[in-house]
């Protein structure tokens, strides 16, 4: 089941939006409802959150056209209560191409508070100080200053202003899975390299999150702890992730290939690969068409979701096939892992001088990982 729905494409990249995005909706009705607002101021903050989350959606457009510029796709960018994600194929690698796609999603809304900066003043007709004692007003709301604004509509603008710039900060926050932590990392990997500055970058994110906590604990924020122990994971992946890469570098598809696999045609029935997955042998196989050409794989999900439909007899061409691009021997396993990510191909035909000399899978690659580790 997809638990995001697209809702439109733009600039070659699907925009969706998550199921749980409905429940954030759904509790401002609720606050309309318990404050006592009228339909239209209902209406009308639901409006605001709209607004507030396009802007989220052009903060993650600054990661993904920028990642584009350095060759590097987005396959989609989803948005939820939380905010939004560009799920970039990859991370560029050169320092100078990270910490470009790094600092555009928060630029872009640095530009996006500058731009309505220049609204509000040219609306209302107030001087720069009175925009600034506004902000003051909305931020620090314990304080003295109180928002000079004299419509809804300029307390709309000011308080986008307010919050664009606080995403921006908040993103700047040096921990990954945050831009900054990444923005850190490009710096550092200049003089020590994307290994250890991704170690050190990691640590002080992680440090960053266990300050988050213990504040959270002390002033009784559930949801901050929460943040905090969710920077904690996202460090610590991202290390773990990298330091994988640094390590599959050093090897090459030769290495791992396997010679001995299962072969299976457009024509056959769906139950001959049903029969060996069931055996325990593949998860995923091959599949040639009768000039014994690959065109595709065929993973053990799929086969099992036809043979729980009783398709037992159908032509294997009928199910979904994922691709299945050649690979050479001399490629690094990083470069496989790559492709594993980008083209959702779990296995690779090994091919040399033109000749299929085995395959190579994303199991395969990930137990041996596993066994190197160990040594």
């Amino acid at each position: 089941m997809n638990q995001s729905l697209r809702i439109a494409r733009i600039f070659g990249i699907p925009v969706q939006v998550h199921w749980s995005f409905g429940l954030l909706l759904a509790w401002v009705a609720y606050m309309g409802y318990e404050q006592g607002w009228t339909l239209r101021e209902t209406l009308f903050m639901g409006g605001f959150v709209l607004v507030l989350f396009i802007c989220v959606i052009l903060h993650e457009f600054g990661h993904a056209l920028t990642a584009r510029r350095y060759g590097v796709g987005t396959r989609d960018i989803t948005i939820s209560p939380i905010g939004g994600i560009a799920r970039l194929d990859r991370m560029p690698e050169k320092p100078y191409q990270e910490f470009m796609v790094a600092i555009a999603g928060p630029l872009v809304n640095v530009a996006i508070s500058g731009i309505l900066s220049v609204v509000y003043l040219v609306w209302s007709g107030a001087g720069s100080q009175a925009l600034q004692h506004s902000l003051y007003g909305i931020i620090l709301r314990d304080s003295n200053f109180l928002p000079g604004v004299s419509s809804v509509f300029e307390l709309s603008i000011v308080t986008l202003i307010a919050l664009n710039g606080t995403l921006a900060v908040f993103n700047m926050l040096p921990a990954f899975p945050m831009d900054g932590g990444r923005v850190l990392r490009a710096l550092l990997s200049v003089r020590w390299g994307r290994s250890t500055a991704t170690r050190i970058a990691a640590g002080l994110g992680q440090l960053l999150a266990v300050g988050l906590a213990i504040y959270g604990a002390y002033t009784g924020s559930f949801v901050t702890i929460l943040i905090g122990g969710f920077v904690f994971l996202a460090a610590a992946h991202e290390h773990r992730a990298v330091r994988a890469e640094e390590f599959l570098s050093h090897y090459k598809v030769s290495d791992v290939v396997r010679t001995q696999f299962s072969r299976f045609f457009t024509f056959d029935p769906v139950s001959l690969p049903a029969e060996a997955m069931q055996h325990g042998l593949e998860q995923y196989v091959l599949v040639f068409d009768p000039a014994y050409q690959v065109v595709g794989s065929l993973s053990e999900t799929v086969v099992l979701m036809a043979v729980k439909e009783e398709l037992y007899d159908a032509p294997i061409e009928s199910l979904p096939l994922l691709p299945a691009p050649e690979v050479r021997p001399e490629q690094t396993l990083k470069e496989v892992l790559h492709i594993f990510q980008t083209e959702t191909a779990p296995i690779l035909p090994v091919v040399e001088n033109g000749a299929l000399i085995g395959v190579v899978d994303q199991p395969m690659v990930e137990h041996f990982l596993r066994r190197q580790r160990k040594r």
